[in-house]
């Protein structure tokens, strides 16, 4: 088996990486979406009248078949051509929402989209293609299409898509099921959108405001900015209501925290509140402590680690980085549970554990070599995430790429890291 690994292997192992990294990465927020999508527009959205632009019959009559199982909901129009379905839409005054096929006879899929778009700019528009390239995305968006889908269509992800594509400027209101604001804060700031939204939980009440996808405004009755949204994020449910754009308008700007640093910082927050009412201790107002800022003191007690040497190798780390650290955990390689860390965060910890496992089992599956101490990943943003392995222990940090040295870090507080902690660890 020696020798070099076919480059077309290659490819295929890199490719199914990515898209696990893709997919595990997309999973938390996607189900969340989903059943905000569900229950938040359900009650409101009914008889949409959705084209559906394909020249493969069978499928058109699949997805009549399937949006028609949901009674009222939707109203389903077909055409097996652009020059159909241009037709139907001057006759129709009435449709939300065209989804087209980008190989049609004649004009093509995103030839349409620049007609409706010319003639119809607020009408929402879902592209779908077997050959989902990102230059034909590209070209998609550039056209005006809201969204891309790929062939195969997942039935739901389509009417999902449809729902969340026809909410925007209807307003939304109601209990959101699982859900508090730490959560819709994170859906909200996936769509993109600008909107306003009051938050009622019991007697309190507060305001989040959105441009472009960005939180700018948090306010309750007593606090504003960064330290209302962490008091906001304290609350473990609510009921949301969008406000109308004027009122969306009025609210200025007072959130300045980067938005991964203040979900990091509001996750903290939350932490502290569900300890000490564990604790049964009555919390009311926010915390100005810093103690989660602190490496954990006791958390490795059960694992029979050397908690002083862990807590000083994290204090070395926290005062290196400074600012460039924005969270780190060492976490068990078996379970993904946090034991011990900075600004903590354990949803973190178990998502990378399992992009950890994947990575292994694909590498070895592919023949590569397996993984080493450690590997780094560059994301958007000016943010990087670094996974070390200690054995049975494993340590992710979160950093701001823009404020911490490359060459430092793998030069010397990775081989510091790699010296203190596995002894520490065992």
């Amino acid at each position: 088996m020696g020798g070099t690994i076919p480059r077309p292997v290659i490819g295929a192992t890199f490719s199914t990486i990515l898209h696990f990294l893709h997919k595990v990465l997309h999973s938390m927020a996607s189900t969340k979406a989903s059943i905000l999508a569900r229950v938040v527009l359900a009650s409101q959205i009914m008889n949409l009248a959705v084209l559906i632009v394909d020249d493969e019959v069978p499928l058109l009559k699949n997805l009549r078949r399937y949006l028609h199982s949901f009674g009222d909901r939707f109203r389903v129009l077909t055409a097996t051509s652009a020059e159909e379905g241009l037709a139907i839409l001057d006759r129709e005054e009435g449709v939300d929402v065209l989804v087209t096929d980008v190989r049609l006879p004649g004009i093509d899929g995103i030839e349409l989209v620049r007609h409706v778009k010319a003639d119809r700019p607020e009408l929402p528009i879902v592209v779908m293609s077997a050959y989902g390239t990102a230059a034909l995305r590209r070209k998609a968006k550039a056209a005006g299409a809201l969204t891309f889908l790929e062939k195969p269509v997942d039935l739901e992800d389509l009417r999902n898509l449809l729902e969340q594509a026809t909410a925007e400027g209807t307003g939304w209101s109601g209990r959101v099921g699982g859900l508090d604001i730490f959560d819709v804060t994170q859906l909200l700031a996936m769509s993109g959108r600008s909107m306003a939204v009051n938050v009622t939980f019991g007697d309190r009440s507060g305001t989040l405001a959105f441009r472009n996808g960005r939180l700018v405004h948090a306010s309750t009755s007593e606090l504003a900015g960064e330290q209302a949204f962490f008091e906001m994020a304290r609350w473990s449910g609510g009921t949301f209501e969008e406000l109308p754009r004027s009122g969306a308008d009025s609210l200025s700007p007072n959130v300045k925290m980067p938005f991964p640093q203040l979900m990091i910082e509001a996750a903290r927050h939350r932490d502290e509140e569900a300890e000490r009412l564990s604790q049964g201790i009555q919390e009311h107002g926010p915390s100005s402590s810093r103690q989660d800022s602190q490496p954990s003191r006791d958390t490795g007690k059960e694992h029979g680690m050397n908690i002083a040497k862990v807590n000083a190798t994290l204090n070395y780390l926290k005062e290196e980085l400074g600012a460039g650290l924005l969270a780190t955990d060492i976490f068990a390689a078996d379970d993904g549970q946090s034991i011990a860390g900075v600004n903590s965060e354990p949803k973190a910890s178990a998502l990378f554990n399992e992009v950890t496992d994947y990575l292994g089992k694909v590498l070895k599956g592919a023949g590569f070599p397996p993984l080493n101490r450690y590997y780094y990943l560059d994301l958007v943003d000016n943010k990087a995430v670094l996974v070390l392995s200690y054995g049975k222990f494993r340590h992710g940090l979160l950093m701001d790429s823009s404020k911490v040295k490359m060459g430092l870090l793998l030069n010397v507080y990775v081989p510091h890291l790699l010296k203190e902690l596995p002894p520490a660890l065992a």
